[in-house]
């Protein structure tokens, strides 16, 4: 049986502001404009997708 795949699309990016004062993520980038984006892996919608799977290991889950 194939597991259901769930993707939860954020309708805004991240709050890159409440990290300004902590290191960078493992995986950022540098943009044109002088700031950057990265990938963190603790959002809100990474949490509830991390409870997702612990409950029902019948889905697959992507941010």
């Amino acid at each position: 049986m194939s597991k259901i795949k769930v993707i939860n699309i954020m309708p805004h990016p991240p709050a890159y502001r409440e990290h300004e004062n902590q290191p960078r993520p493992r995986f950022h980038w540098d943009t044109p404009n002088g700031s950057w984006v990265g990938i963190w892996g603790g959002d809100w919608a990474d949490q509830v997708g991390e409870h997702l799977l612990r409950a029902d290991g019948g889905f697959t889950y992507e941010v």
